[in-house]
């Protein structure tokens, strides 16, 4: 697949999880414009409402996700339980996305994260917060060196 003349390599997953209902979830599927093979989207909540939203939402699908998933988890284990779940759901995959369900992704943000996400010796990278050029764990890439080296766990404390 090419994306403005450049060869495009899928990002290999991307984890979404969400308590709160499905209307952040669908905006953030619709701002994807970039080739991902995988979605997982993990509803930590016991809402059963929310999960047949989830389920419609992934029959809806998206040009640009090769295959998507909705699971519930009937209690919230928290968030690091959920990066945990995407990882060891694709342990094969070279680096796993994480997001909020409250991310949008500005035109291109995807395309430069596969490409940070070339280089070997990278760990962990995700987008500054505007102005405030702090790090955020809104949205992360994280690597198997990554994994080795922090820890998801310890994430959650950044």
């Amino acid at each position: 697949m090419a994306h403005q003349g450049k060869e495009l390599i899928e990002i290999p997953v991307l984890g979404v999880h969400t308590v709160n209902g499905c209307r952040k979830v669908k905006k953030l599927i619709k701002s994807i414009d970039y080739p991902i093979k995988n979605v997982i989207i993990m509803n930590i909540s016991n809402d059963l409402a929310l999960q047949r939203e989830l389920d419609e939402l992934v029959k809806e699908g998206s040009p640009y996700v090769s295959s998507m998933k909705a699971v519930i988890f009937y209690s919230n284990k928290g968030i690091p339980f959920s990066w945990d779940f995407v990882t060891k759901s694709f342990p094969t995959e070279p680096y796993w996305l994480m997001s909020k369900d409250d991310v949008l992704f500005t035109p291109g943000l995807l395309s430069e994260i596969a490409e940070a996400t070339k280089d070997k010796e990278l760990s962990l990278t995700h987008p500054n917060v505007s102005e405030f050029n702090v790090e955020t764990c809104d949205l992360f890439a994280i690597t198997e060196k990554g994994v080795h080296e922090i820890g998801l766990g310890t994430l959650s404390k950044t």
